[in-house]
């Protein structure tokens, strides 16, 4: 029962072990819990007998040296023989962090099985245990729910806010903004095609924080992502956590993040494996050096892929709706240029 860092029992816990003790006095016997430094936090004593506090803090003291460790390694609880004859048997009471307690169960001079008392303070030992670890495993789950509903709503706000009278700036500007709340980073950025560039260059739109992307930069960081998407992947990714970085960044980046703008007709399967066809990649989102984790993860790729997707529907929305009214007013100019040409009366009118 080696003791380290100091953990305190919580009202539950504490609780809990005052029933155990409660009960266990049924059988005429003592039940104590004492902390790291050995002093008693919880005695409930029977009427039989009342606990020696020196004799119980001689008895943990005893179970945490190291030379009681060694020798009683595969033994779940350890009894303490004192010499007038009476007994004591105990037991850590550990948490995911490490020790906590020690559980104490003074038999005195009781006349009783001490084997079916030390299997009890075992099952008291286990379950705190157990229950130590579902608390986390909840709190896990709790956060992981919490994240899920933060994405949720932004993908809500994100498709709730896709109107075609909104520019382009307006609405990437809110996308960046919102998912920076949920995933931390030092910078965040989402370029666009220039629509009058044969060479498909990318112009930086929107975002947030510290992040340098020139022009230079952008054409790097589209070829590298044009060439992860190339062999499956959906996102550039790249980090000098675990391993020196793939390609040659910036010296203030320590981890990166690229995912694709594809217009509609670009998403396609084939082997298991996504294809892309570079023509439909009109933009892309890029963040740097992530806050909060040590790096991007498959998580943060799947929510940026899916706040990618909503930017990319809302641009090329945007851009049917420019291209539909430039039709619609050329055809009203081409009806207005016959009616002129028809009539030299009303012409001009």
């Amino acid at each position: 029962m080696l003791k380290t860092t100091e953990q305190h029992l919580n009202t539950v816990e504490r609780q809990q072990l005052e029933n155990f003790g409660a009960k266990i006095n049924k059988f005429g016997v003592n039940f104590a819990v004492c902390n790291a430094k050995a002093e008693p936090v919880i005695l409930c004593q029977a009427s039989s007998f009342t606990t020696d506090i020196e004799l119980l803090k001689k008895a943990v003291d005893f179970w945490s040296s190291p030379n009681t460790l060694s020798a009683e390694t595969n033994q779940k609880y350890h009894v303490y023989h004192c010499p007038d004859g009476s007994q004591l048997l105990g037991t850590s009471l550990k948490c995911s962090s490490g020790f906590v307690a020690t559980a104490v169960v003074d038999i005195g001079k009781v006349d009783i099985n001490s084997e079916l008392l030390g299997e009890m303070l075992t099952l008291i030992a286990e379950n705190f245990c157990s229950v130590d670890s579902n608390r986390d495993q909840i709190g896990m789950v709790s956060m992981e729910l919490a994240q899920v509903y933060e994405e949720l709503v932004l993908l809500h706000k994100l498709s709730t806010n896709m109107k075609v009278t909104e520019s382009d700036f307006n609405y990437l500007q809110m996308a960046c903004d919102n998912l920076t709340e949920i995933v931390s980073v030092e910078g965040i950025a989402i370029l666009l095609e220039k629509s009058e560039s044969e060479n498909k260059d990318m112009v930086l739109i929107a975002g947030c924080g510290l992040i340098d992307i020139d022009e230079r930069m952008a054409a790097i960081t589209l070829a590298r992502l044009k060439d992860e998407l190339a062999i499956g992947r959906d996102a550039l990714l790249d980090s000098k956590v675990d391993a020196p970085l793939k390609y040659q960044w910036n010296d203030n980046i320590n981890n990166i993040i690229a995912v694709p703008l594809c217009s509609k007709g670009k998403p396609a399967t084939e082997t298991g494996l996504s294809v892309y066809n570079e023509d439909n990649i009109i933009g892309m989102m890029v963040a740097v050096n992530r806050i909060g984790k040590p790096d991007f993860d498959s998580i943060d790729v799947k929510l940026f892929n899916s706040v990618a997707n909503s930017c990319a529907v809302f641009v090329e929305n945007g851009n049917l709706f420019r291209e539909l009214k430039e039709l619609l007013i050329g055809s009203l100019k081409s009806l207005t240029s016959s009616i002129d040409a028809k009539d030299p009366y009303t012409r001009g009118h």
